[in-house]
């Protein structure tokens, strides 16, 4: 198993990651998160994002803040070939943070997104507050419990495609312990925990503030442009579900169920989007919020 490359290719893939991200900093909002953040937008400031992914942030953070010279770091390569390749303006680097190739004092902001959880407690926080100038600022996002999500009915199993999903649960049961052996999520900090641990590492001035976000196509004030991104953000993540069971040699002999898995997925999203275009309201949803953690050095 390829440890620099495992997020890509075992948790979430680089177009699923990228498009989901892009809804959660859309330009919706944009207001939110900048007031939060209150970072001087006409200063030419050195930000850092730590794990960046496919570089979606580190893209808005250059929109939000023009005269800053934005850096994206990431251990995963896929991830960062592709942000170099389609992200202009933004320096991307492959490495860990636990081996940082930057100075101390060397930054003005510094944040991260959903990765608080993944990395040691007292590297996450002390390699920050070693980065940072004095004054700077640390942003460490993470998602808050309880997420809400509604699927629309016409994309319900029937009986056939509840019959297969219960053979890839049979023949791979047991046989993917990725998420184990990389421990992901294994330092989690809940919204009390997270504020106390900053300030324990010296941060001055720790607030905590909340962004949530509402992916409702058929709400009135969402606008077309938005709606499809939110239907086909929906169809890559299950379409990548599905893509890559290809991979699994537990499944060489659904190959073909799989396929006709792929091409019902399909038909159901391009159904979706057509009764959007009609009128007839779904309702589908997904509702999250963003607990957006922010200190001071």
């Amino acid at each position: 198993m390829n440890r620099l490359n495992f997020w890509s290719n075992q948790v979430q893939g680089i177009q699923t990651l990228y498009s989901s991200r892009k809804l959660r900093f859309s330009k919706e909002n944009a207001n939110a998160y900048q007031t939060i953040f209150n970072i001087d937008q006409k200063l030419p400031l050195r930000i850092l994002e730590i794990g960046c992914g496919p570089g979606a942030l580190c893209q808005v953070l250059k929109d939000w803040y023009p005269n800053a010279n934005v850096i994206g770091l990431d251990r995963d390569h896929n991830f960062i070939e592709f942000a170099k390749e389609n992200i202009p303006e933004v320096e991307f680097l492959e490495g860990d943070i636990y081996k940082l190739p930057f100075e101390e004092n060397s930054f003005d902001v510094i944040l991260s997104n959903t990765v608080v959880e993944h990395i040691e407690t007292n590297t996450f926080f002390k390699t920050q507050y070693h980065l940072l100038k004095s004054g700077g600022v640390c942003l460490c996002l993470s998602q808050a419990q309880g997420v809400i999500h509604q699927a629309p009915a016409l994309l319900s199993f029937n009986e056939d495609e509840n019959t297969f999903w219960q053979q890839i649960e049979v023949l791979t049961n047991g046989q993917d312990d990725s998420i184990q052996i990389f421990q992901l999520g294994k330092y989690k900090l809940n919204e009390q925990e997270l504020p106390q641990t900053m300030e324990k590492f010296g941060f001055q001035d720790v607030s905590m503030s909340y962004v949530t976000t509402h992916l409702t196509p058929d709400n009135p004030q969402v606008s077309d442009r938005l709606a499809h991104a939110m239907i086909e953000s929906d169809r890559l993540g299950d379409l990548e579900i599905l893509n890559r069971l290809f991979k699994n040699p537990l499944l060489k002999e659904l190959q073909k169920d799989i396929e006709q898995m792929i091409a019902k997925t399909n038909q159901k999203y391009d159904k979706r989007w057509v009764l959007y275009q009609k009128g007839q309201k779904q309702w589908d949803t997904k509702i999250s919020t963003t607990n957006v953690l922010r200190g001071i050095k």
